[in-house]
């Protein structure tokens, strides 16, 4: 606007003739500029003594006003203070009484190209506010966004989330992955679960609003997630505190679930990471431990038969009766790679399973009437009464799946 007012008023004003376009120079005098205002009381044209800026049509002077922006910044600076962030961006949700009074000039006068209201103010707003903050601006990811409310001058932050990434060990069993459909909230503590345990922590060091964690599949209540331990992403909701020790993590951790849950390989990356643990979990390979006491004795030889059967088996498993309430039923084709058998008495037997991710593996035990075929039961011909089962060892991913960074 500025610009296009000079533009106006040097075509107005010869300084060489020292002729001057009065009509001209009166509307942009009473547009409050001041450069055509001094030229008016310089070469005291007619009416210049009682002539009177009028207020901004569409903004009824509030971008010329000082005071209001001081005032949006000031306010803004002081609930800042709170947040640890390197970058911010400023949008503005303009009242639409002030937008149709844009359009209106743009449609009455058919200017072809115009710029929006919303770009000066956040244009004003983020010179002024990254002048006294000293942060960039960042327009793709910036860790905080400023929603400022114009003309009401109130104002909304969204701080972008911390996503860590790391693996767990579950060392007890009886602990659900989630902590429920509220995850971890501040002041609201959550049953014991994994959840829990790695949330409370993060949220006390990042004094954040949340924490949902998100698995690479996961382990039934009462099974040990052992060896390289389950990927997953905490991802850490309004933090106020982004510069966190990850080590110092890992033992509030330890300490908070007393020795419950151990993690590793925390790094801190970004949102892309969830939908790519969730989609690999059902590819990745699996090795588990299952311990089972049959309802009869089980003889070496019918052991070395299971062996032989699931080498690289393609498994047929229809939804298994025990999640049909919360799973869709249909049959999955899963494989099963390996499996080695080691009597360990007359009705107990230890199998090593290594198998494709989302093979519900209690089912590849039990045959869950029939739903999967074939099972460990129906070659055995022999009745499981007891399971229990620990996860030794899921897949790795590489940085290609897990890039650092936030």
């Amino acid at each position: 606007g500025v610009a296009i007012k000079t533009l106006l008023l040097m075509k107005a004003y010869n300084v060489a003739t020292g002729s001057v376009d009065v009509e001209t120079v009166l509307l942009l005098t009473k547009s409050g500029f001041e450069p055509a205002i001094k030229l008016l009381r310089n070469k005291k044209l007619e009416g210049y003594e009682s002539l009177k800026a009028e207020k901004c049509y569409i903004c009824e002077d509030l971008l010329e006003s000082s005071e209001f922006l001081k005032a949006v910044v000031g306010k803004i600076l002081d609930k800042v203070k709170e947040y640890e962030f390197e970058s911010f961006l400023v949008g503005t949700q303009v009242d639409a009484e002030i937008l149709e009074r844009e359009e209106r000039i743009v449609s009455e006068f058919g200017i072809p190209f115009s710029e929006s209201i919303k770009k000066e103010i956040n244009r004003e707003l983020g010179k002024k506010l990254q002048e006294a903050i000293g942060r960039d601006v960042n327009y793709r990811n910036p860790d905080l966004t400023i929603l400022v409310h114009f003309p009401q001058g109130e104002f909304s932050l969204d701080v972008k989330p911390l996503f860590i990434y790391g693996r767990y060990r579950k060392l007890m069993r009886g602990l659900s992955q989630s902590a429920g459909r509220l995850h971890v909230k501040a002041n609201v503590k959550a049953k014991p679960s994994v959840e829990e345990f790695i949330g409370r922590p993060l949220l006390k060091l990042t004094e954040a609003e949340m924490v949902r964690l998100h698995g690479a599949g996961r382990e039934d209540v009462d099974v040990l997630m052992l060896g390289n331990g389950r990927p997953f992403v905490a991802e850490v909701v309004k933090p106020k505190k982004r510069n966190i020790e990850l080590e110092r993590v890992k033992e509030m951790i330890r300490e908070y679930s007393k020795g419950a849950i151990e993690v590793e390989d925390l790094r801190f990356t970004n949102r892309k990471t969830i939908a790519k643990l969730k989609a690999l979990s059902q590819h990745t390979t699996k090795l588990y431990r299952a311990v089972v006491t049959f309802e009869n004795e089980v003889a070496e030889s019918q052991l070395n038969l299971v062996e032989e059967v699931f080498r690289n088996k393609v498994i047929k498993q229809r939804t298994p009766l025990r999640v049909l309430r919360r799973r869709a039923d249909k049959v999955r084709s899963k494989i099963v790679y390996e499996v080695k058998a080691r009597k360990l008495s007359n009705g107990k037997v230890e199998f090593l399973i290594k198998c494709q991710g989302g093979l519900y593996v209690k089912e590849l035990i039990t045959g869950d009437e029939g739903r999967t075929k074939p099972s460990i039961a129906e070659v055995l011909e022999n009745k499981p009464i007891e399971i229990v089962l620990d996860v030794l060892y899921i897949e790795e991913f590489g940085e290609d799946i897990v890039p650092r960074g936030c």
